[in-house]
């Protein structure tokens, strides 16, 4: 659709919008880990074992996303 290919079915639509759905929340995701990471006030609240293991929880979301991405992709 971004290059100007026209969606023929109804599926195909609804198809490229659960992408698009999912693709925006991987991104807000990324934005929001980076944000935090970048924010030493929010980082020094944490000891170092907290710290570990809430990014590392973030990074299995992200991986989650980025699985039901590829699984929605294949789909179309």
């Amino acid at each position: 659709m971004g290059l100007g290919f026209q969606v023929k079915g109804v599926l195909d639509q609804q198809a490229v919008m659960e992408l698009a759905k999912v693709n925006g929340d991987l991104g807000r995701l990324g934005g929001l880990l980076k944000l935090w990471l970048t924010n030493d006030e929010k980082l020094s609240i944490y000891d170092r074992v907290q710290l570990n293991q809430t990014i590392l929880g973030v990074l299995d979301q992200i991986k989650d996303l980025q699985t039901v991405l590829l699984e929605k992709a294949r789909r179309i």
